[in-house]
């Protein structure tokens, strides 16, 4: 299943074509905080027009309602058959109730990421791919990459204008990378010589706003083994293969993350140096 972010009927009309030329079914979203910037009245007028003009062709329909409850409720009352909520848990356990009883669905909750995927020789990324193939539980739900800002639950919206302002002032760079450490006895992390005060630099950046916490070491996640011995292990074989990975960071993202489902909210670019 594909998914677009859409804003306008025309965009919406363009993502349904595209799939359905594809063969596959399309999941629309609605920009964060959808329901507040367009109103719940826009959406559902947007979703009974989809329907009429898209009878027969498989798609979802979401609002990101935010934090209004009253809003959640209003979208599911209009027909909405799909809300995202992410206000106080008793009013999401209440609109899951009424979700039920409308026929709609509650998405589920999501965290938000600010990651970092850096431009990489075609090689490189291979070499890193078949390591996390073999070792990472996130290889299909994301590529290589740098996390800035871990889990969040702050507004959609400041984070992204956090994000692109950030972007704004700071330079794109170069990086590189050679040593693989375990860390934490189970997590195999790719650790950057050059480049890692950069990368501490923009997560110091976003951390400003974002309620991310903790020590924060720049790295590129490979692996998760069952134990200490055997992520030091598997650290130790590749350490003696001496491969040096070299790549640039010029975009960061703003991604939201429910269980084993990612959502691109927002690319920004870096200015250039």
């Amino acid at each position: 299943m594909t998914t677009t972010i859409i804003a306008s009927l025309p965009e919406a009309r363009a993502a349904l074509a595209a799939a359905k030329s594809s063969g596959v079914a399309a999941e629309l979203e609605s920009p964060p905080d959808g329901a507040s910037i367009y109103g719940v009245l826009w959406f559902a007028e947007l979703n009974r027009t989809l329907l009429a003009e898209f009878a027969g062709q498989p798609f979802s329909l979401t609002l990101d309602c935010g934090n209004r409850a009253d809003l959640a409720h209003a979208a599911l009352v209009e027909g909405i058959k799909r809300i995202r909520f992410s206000g106080h848990p008793e009013a999401r356990t209440a609109l899951g109730e009424i979700a039920a009883q409308l026929g709609a669905e509650l998405a589920a909750s999501e965290l938000l990421y600010v990651v970092a995927e850096p431009e990489l020789s075609s090689a490189d990324r291979e070499w890193i791919q078949a390591i996390r193939a073999q070792h990472d539980p996130q290889f299909s739900l994301i590529g290589p990459h740098f996390t800035l800002v871990f889990g969040t639950t702050i507004s959609p919206n400041a984070l992204i204008a956090r994000v692109q302002a950030c972007t704004a002032r700071l330079s794109a760079f170069a990086f590189g990378a050679q040593l693989i450490k375990a860390f934490e006895d189970r997590y195999l992390f790719l650790i950057p010589d050059a480049g890692a005060r950069e990368l501490t630099a923009l997560h110091e950046e976003l951390h400003q706003e974002s309620g991310a916490g903790g020590t924060f070491v720049p790295h590129v996640t490979i692996g998760c083994l069952p134990d200490a011995e055997a992520a030091h292990k598997v650290a130790e074989q590749l350490n003696r293969q001496q491969r040096g990975i070299r790549g640039r960071v010029s975009t960061l993202k703003v991604i939201a993350v429910a269980g084993s489902e990612a959502r691109d909210l927002a690319t920004f670019a870096l200015k250039d140096r």
